[in-house]
């Protein structure tokens, strides 16, 4: 007398055409583990097909993230740079309001215009 039992299915997947199909191999033992026989194979209807990448949304993605960085990089630079700037100005006013010298006029400071007279030429339109 030989046993007969069910055993679970086992999946296969093969692939047509770029698709994914699973098949399903039901068994029935006979006696001993070697001795099996195919009792029912299951296909599924639908096929697992992967879809296209979109290139567009990839490449604008990408554009985008490079673009985004390097904004949020020039604006980071910029905030860094105000505040460096106002740090060195507030230094600069210390600075000024501790001066020993006149801060009226500078010592190296000439006036751009001289005025020259001709002893000469004004002796000369005096005879």
């Amino acid at each position: 007398v030989v046993s007969t039992q069910s055993t679970g299915s086992s999946g296969i997947n093969a692939e047509y055409g770029g698709c994914d199909i699973i098949f399903h191999l039901h068994y029935e033992d006979k006696g001993t583990s070697i001795q099996r026989e195919l009792q029912q194979i299951l296909i599924d209807r639908v096929p697992d097909c992967p879809t296209e990448p979109d290139i567009i949304a990839i490449v604008a993605g990408v554009i985008g993230g490079i673009l985004g960085i390097g904004i949020l990089l020039l604006i980071l630079w910029r905030i860094f740079a105000t505040v460096m700037d106002k740090r060195e100005y507030k230094k600069f006013l210390e600075e000024r309001s501790k001066a020993k010298w006149n801060t009226g006029l500078s010592p190296l400071y000439k006036e751009p215009l001289t005025r020259y007279t001709n002893p000469l030429y004004t002796a000369a339109a005096s005879r």
